[in-house]
């Protein structure tokens, strides 16, 4: 929604009275632009990153549903808002070790280079998911590992913020899938070992959803499913 700033001013009976007017006019754009100038500075950029799933969304060996879009960017600046302390809450979050809580409270931990999320760090985001391995830039960059609130695990090596290449997930039943992936919720190839019968399947996953074919032989071939 835009908001429209309407100013008024009061006229002074006074033979001054246009010219008083144009300089408080003047003061007063001369404030607001102090102002957006001061708000602009204050403003940076939060985790270019957003939880990779809300409330049932995580690794399931069945369909799982999308709730909530890669988006999320906030603003980071010190605030309290529902008594809860937001910004830099301990140590240095510009060039050091500290803890940061974002405006949409994912809270991170860690190193800081240069203001952004450098080295070894944990963020915790709000719908309960957890990421702990190596930042880059503000972004997931290097070895590391996804916990969704589920339980199931997700872990591999991290290339601007995406998992790509050989990479494993770990489901809430201790079944474990090794594939290589194109990012978090896709692979093309892999296997999946399954806690329930114990068998090998070749599997790939399309949007978090694992898709397999029947259990493999001894030599590798797919034995068909009856």
């Amino acid at each position: 929604m835009e908001k429209v700033l309407r100013f008024g001013f009061k006229k002074i009976r006074t033979t001054f009275s246009v010219e008083i007017s144009r300089n408080k006019f003047l003061e007063v754009m001369f404030l607001i632009l102090v102002v957006l100038q001061c708000t602009s500075s204050d403003k940076r950029i939060a985790s270019n990153e957003s939880a990779d799933g809300t409330g049932s969304s995580s690794y399931n060996e069945s369909e799982v549903k999308e709730e909530q879009t890669e988006s999320s960017f906030s603003t980071r600046s010190t605030s309290i808002e529902a008594d809860r302390v937001r910004g830099c809450v301990q140590g240095d979050c510009v060039s050091g070790t500290g803890v940061y809580i974002y405006d949409n409270d994912d809270e991170y931990s860690g190193s800081f280079v240069n203001d952004l999320r450098n080295g070894s760090g944990r963020m915790k985001y709000k719908n309960g998911d957890r990421f702990e391995g190596s930042f880059k830039d503000d972004l997931r960059d290097g070895k590391g590992t996804y916990i969704f609130k589920n339980g199931a695990m997700l872990e591999g090596t991290f290339e601007m913020g995406k998992m790509i290449g050989p990479g494993k997930v770990r489901f809430p039943d201790t079944s474990i899938y090794e594939g290589d992936f194109q990012d978090e919720k896709n692979s093309a190839e892999g296997i999946m070992y399954s806690s329930f019968d114990h068998s090998k399947r070749h599997c790939r996953i399309e949007n978090k959803i694992v898709l397999c074919g029947g259990p493999l032989q001894e030599s590798g071939d797919i034995k068909p499913l009856h």
